[in-house]
Protein backbone atom coordinates (compact mmCIF):
# COMPACT_ATOMS: atom_id res chain seq x y z
CA UNK A 1 0.00 0.00 0.00
CA UNK A 2 2.83 2.37 0.88
CA UNK A 3 4.48 1.89 -2.52
CA UNK A 4 1.20 2.34 -4.40
CA UNK A 5 0.24 5.46 -2.45
CA UNK A 6 3.72 7.00 -2.89
CA UNK A 7 3.34 6.56 -6.67
CA UNK A 8 -0.07 8.26 -6.57
CA UNK A 9 -2.04 5.04 -7.09
CA UNK A 10 -5.12 5.02 -4.90
CA UNK A 11 -7.12 2.33 -6.71
CA UNK A 12 -6.37 -1.26 -7.73
CA UNK A 13 -8.69 -2.90 -10.24
CA UNK A 14 -7.94 -6.48 -9.21
CA UNK A 15 -6.17 -8.28 -6.38
CA UNK A 16 -5.60 -11.98 -7.12
CA UNK A 17 -4.64 -14.32 -4.28
CA UNK A 18 -3.39 -17.71 -5.45
CA UNK A 19 -4.45 -19.66 -2.36
CA UNK A 20 -5.02 -19.30 1.38
CA UNK A 21 -1.57 -19.92 2.86
CA UNK A 22 -0.76 -16.91 5.00
CA UNK A 23 2.47 -16.18 3.13
CA UNK A 24 0.22 -15.51 0.11
CA UNK A 25 -2.54 -13.59 1.93
CA UNK A 26 -0.75 -11.55 4.60
CA UNK A 27 -1.28 -7.88 4.04
CA UNK A 28 -4.34 -8.25 1.79
CA UNK A 29 -6.75 -6.83 4.38
CA UNK A 30 -4.40 -3.93 5.08
CA UNK A 31 -4.09 -3.24 1.35
CA UNK A 32 -7.89 -3.14 1.00
CA UNK A 33 -8.05 -0.74 3.96
CA UNK A 34 -5.44 1.66 2.53
CA UNK A 35 -6.13 1.46 -1.22
CA UNK A 36 -9.47 1.02 -2.96
CA UNK A 37 -9.45 -2.53 -4.37
CA UNK A 38 -12.29 -2.97 -6.85
CA UNK A 39 -12.32 -6.79 -6.99
CA UNK A 40 -10.65 -9.51 -4.94
CA UNK A 41 -10.21 -12.74 -6.92
CA UNK A 42 -10.11 -15.85 -4.73
CA UNK A 43 -10.01 -19.56 -5.56
CA UNK A 44 -13.32 -21.22 -4.71
CA UNK A 45 -11.62 -23.83 -2.55
CA UNK A 46 -11.95 -24.87 1.08
CA UNK A 47 -9.64 -23.38 3.71
CA UNK A 48 -8.81 -25.06 7.01
CA UNK A 49 -7.40 -21.94 8.71
CA UNK A 50 -10.38 -19.61 8.19
CA UNK A 51 -8.23 -17.28 6.07
CA UNK A 52 -10.88 -17.33 3.34
CA UNK A 53 -13.56 -16.11 5.77
CA UNK A 54 -11.26 -13.36 7.12
CA UNK A 55 -10.52 -12.12 3.60
CA UNK A 56 -14.22 -12.06 2.72
CA UNK A 57 -15.02 -10.13 5.90
CA UNK A 58 -12.30 -7.58 5.09
CA UNK A 59 -13.63 -7.25 1.54
CA UNK A 60 -17.13 -6.49 2.84
CA UNK A 61 -15.74 -4.00 5.36
CA UNK A 62 -13.72 -2.09 2.74
CA UNK A 63 -16.22 -2.25 -0.13
CA UNK A 64 -14.32 -4.74 -2.29
CA UNK A 65 -16.26 -7.13 -4.52
CA UNK A 66 -15.24 -10.81 -4.19
CA UNK A 67 -15.05 -12.87 -7.39
CA UNK A 68 -14.74 -16.63 -7.01
CA UNK A 69 -12.43 -18.23 -9.54
CA UNK A 70 -13.87 -21.63 -10.49
CA UNK A 71 -12.10 -22.14 -13.81
CA UNK A 72 -10.10 -20.35 -16.45
CA UNK A 73 -11.10 -16.75 -17.06
CA UNK A 74 -9.72 -13.61 -18.67
CA UNK A 75 -9.58 -10.11 -17.22
CA UNK A 76 -8.94 -7.23 -19.61
CA UNK A 77 -7.42 -3.94 -18.51
CA UNK A 78 -6.22 -0.87 -20.37
CA UNK A 79 -2.79 -1.82 -21.66
CA UNK A 80 -3.02 -5.52 -20.94
CA UNK A 81 -4.82 -8.56 -19.65
CA UNK A 82 -4.64 -11.22 -16.98
CA UNK A 83 -5.67 -14.82 -17.57
CA UNK A 84 -6.50 -16.88 -14.49
CA UNK A 85 -6.20 -20.66 -14.50
CA UNK A 86 -7.81 -22.93 -11.88
CA UNK A 87 -7.78 -25.52 -10.59
CA UNK A 88 -5.06 -27.92 -11.47
CA UNK A 89 -3.18 -30.37 -9.35
CA UNK A 90 -4.11 -32.44 -6.34
CA UNK A 91 -6.08 -31.51 -3.26
CA UNK A 92 -3.32 -29.68 -1.35
CA UNK A 93 -4.19 -26.01 -0.91
CA UNK A 94 -1.25 -24.43 -2.71
CA UNK A 95 -1.25 -27.02 -5.45
CA UNK A 96 -4.89 -26.31 -6.15
CA UNK A 97 -4.59 -22.53 -6.33
CA UNK A 98 -4.76 -19.94 -9.06
CA UNK A 99 -2.08 -19.56 -11.71
CA UNK A 100 -2.03 -16.24 -13.57
CA UNK A 101 -0.63 -14.95 -16.85
CA UNK A 102 -0.26 -11.16 -16.98
CA UNK A 103 0.26 -9.78 -20.48
CA UNK A 104 1.16 -6.32 -21.73
CA UNK A 105 1.71 -6.17 -25.45
CA UNK A 106 4.07 -8.98 -26.40
CA UNK A 107 5.40 -9.44 -22.84
CA UNK A 108 3.99 -12.16 -20.60
CA UNK A 109 4.57 -12.92 -16.91
CA UNK A 110 3.45 -16.30 -15.56
CA UNK A 111 2.83 -16.77 -11.83
CA UNK A 112 2.18 -20.30 -10.60
CA UNK A 113 1.70 -19.82 -6.85
CA UNK A 114 2.71 -22.97 -4.96
CA UNK A 115 1.92 -25.39 -7.80
CA UNK A 116 4.03 -28.53 -7.35
CA UNK A 117 5.61 -30.86 -9.92
CA UNK A 118 2.54 -33.11 -10.07
CA UNK A 119 0.23 -30.15 -10.64
CA UNK A 120 2.60 -28.77 -13.28
CA UNK A 121 2.46 -32.10 -15.15
CA UNK A 122 -1.34 -32.16 -15.05
CA UNK A 123 -1.47 -28.56 -16.29
CA UNK A 124 0.92 -29.31 -19.14
CA UNK A 125 -1.15 -32.35 -20.13
CA UNK A 126 -4.31 -30.21 -20.21
CA UNK A 127 -2.77 -28.13 -22.99
CA UNK A 128 -3.65 -24.78 -21.38
CA UNK A 129 -0.26 -23.90 -19.85
CA UNK A 130 1.02 -20.78 -21.64
CA UNK A 131 4.48 -19.59 -22.63
CA UNK A 132 5.95 -16.48 -21.00
CA UNK A 133 9.05 -14.32 -21.04
CA UNK A 134 9.10 -14.10 -17.25
CA UNK A 135 8.20 -16.86 -14.79
CA UNK A 136 7.70 -16.40 -11.07
CA UNK A 137 9.08 -19.66 -9.69
CA UNK A 138 6.61 -21.91 -7.93
CA UNK A 139 6.61 -22.33 -4.17
CA UNK A 140 9.45 -19.88 -3.58
CA UNK A 141 11.94 -22.03 -5.48
CA UNK A 142 11.22 -25.24 -3.54
CA UNK A 143 12.63 -28.46 -4.93
CA UNK A 144 9.12 -29.82 -5.61
CA UNK A 145 8.16 -27.01 -7.99
CA UNK A 146 9.32 -25.28 -11.20
CA UNK A 147 10.14 -28.56 -12.92
CA UNK A 148 12.12 -29.03 -16.08
CA UNK A 149 9.04 -29.96 -18.13
CA UNK A 150 7.28 -26.71 -17.20
CA UNK A 151 10.43 -24.67 -17.77
CA UNK A 152 10.96 -26.27 -21.19
CA UNK A 153 7.37 -25.50 -22.14
CA UNK A 154 7.21 -21.93 -20.80
CA UNK A 155 10.72 -21.05 -22.10
CA UNK A 156 11.23 -18.05 -19.81
CA UNK A 157 14.02 -15.58 -20.43
CA UNK A 158 14.11 -14.88 -16.69
CA UNK A 159 12.76 -16.43 -13.50
CA UNK A 160 12.01 -14.47 -10.35
CA UNK A 161 12.16 -16.34 -7.06
CA UNK A 162 10.21 -14.67 -4.26
CA UNK A 163 12.04 -15.83 -1.15
CA UNK A 164 12.96 -14.48 2.27
CA UNK A 165 16.57 -14.00 3.23
CA UNK A 166 17.96 -16.81 5.43
CA UNK A 167 14.59 -18.62 5.40
CA UNK A 168 14.35 -21.84 7.39
CA UNK A 169 13.00 -23.82 4.41
CA UNK A 170 16.23 -23.70 2.43
CA UNK A 171 14.51 -22.00 -0.50
CA UNK A 172 15.45 -21.79 -3.25
CA UNK A 173 16.62 -25.37 -3.67
CA UNK A 174 19.89 -26.00 -5.50
CA UNK A 175 18.10 -28.45 -7.83
CA UNK A 176 15.53 -25.84 -8.78
CA UNK A 177 18.27 -23.30 -9.53
CA UNK A 178 20.05 -25.89 -11.74
CA UNK A 179 16.83 -26.62 -13.65
CA UNK A 180 16.29 -22.93 -14.31
CA UNK A 181 19.85 -22.48 -15.53
CA UNK A 182 19.53 -25.59 -17.73
CA UNK A 183 16.92 -23.79 -19.85
CA UNK A 184 19.11 -20.69 -20.10
CA UNK A 185 16.94 -18.39 -18.00
CA UNK A 186 18.40 -15.67 -15.81
CA UNK A 187 17.58 -15.94 -12.09
CA UNK A 188 16.52 -12.99 -9.94
CA UNK A 189 15.92 -13.59 -6.23
CA UNK A 190 14.15 -11.23 -3.84
CA UNK A 191 16.54 -12.21 -1.04
CA UNK A 192 19.41 -10.89 -3.16
CA UNK A 193 17.82 -8.20 -5.35
CA UNK A 194 15.13 -6.84 -3.07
Amino acid sequence: ARTLLQSGTRRVDALVLTHYDRDHTNGAAELMREVQVATLYLPDLPDEDEERAALCAAAVEYGTRVAWVRGDEALDFSGGSVRLFLPCGDESAGNNGICALASAGEYDILMIGDLNLSGEQQWLQSGTAPRAELLVAGHHGAENSTGLALLAHVRPEAVIISVGKNNTYGHPAARTLRRIRMVGAKVFRTDECG
